[in-house]
């Protein structure tokens, strides 16, 4: 059983005639009676009774189609879990100093337009940055060295 199939006798059953089923399902009408007559072989019996009236359930295929209801439900949540997103959180140590803070806020804008980017921000001395990077409770430290002590780096 494919999840086509299962679309494919919901629709059917919704709307009573395959021909308006294949229609809504943009299929040939042939196509979509062998995929159902296809789906009858494997369950070992028939979902449907056809005749010039339209299109019945059996008794057992009342049973199939109330779990092909569920299974269709299911596959719409899994579809819409994989479609969400998650937003990737930045955390960023700076030093406390203006330059530092103004690319920060460059970085910031650079990315605004990126909905799941959420940066934050905390002005740490160097040594605690570097801590809580080794720790890995930041993602990125922001400082300026001196010329003349940038040998100590």
């Amino acid at each position: 059983m494919t999840i086509q199939q299962v679309q494919y006798i919901l629709e059917v059953s919704q709307t009573g005639s395959i021909s308006r089923a294949a229609s809504n399902l943009f299929l040939a009408q042939s196509n979509l009676s062998s995929a159902i007559r296809s789906l009858e072989q494997e369950l070992g019996f028939p979902i449907f009774t056809r005749s010039n009236r339209g299109i019945q359930p059996t008794e057992q295929g009342l049973l199939v189609l109330e779990q092909a209801g569920y299974m269709w439900e299911c596959y719409q949540k899994m579809r819409q879990a994989s479609a969400i997103q998650t937003t990737a959180h930045i955390r960023i140590g700076g030093a406390p100093y203006t330059p530092v803070c103004e690319a920060y806020n460059r970085l910031c804008e650079a990315y605004q337009d990126y909905e799941r980017l959420d940066f934050s921000y905390v002005i740490l001395p160097i040594e605690e940055m570097i801590e809580k990077l080794y720790l890995s409770l930041l993602d990125l430290g922001l400082f300026m060295v001196s010329p003349d002590a940038r040998e100590a780096f």
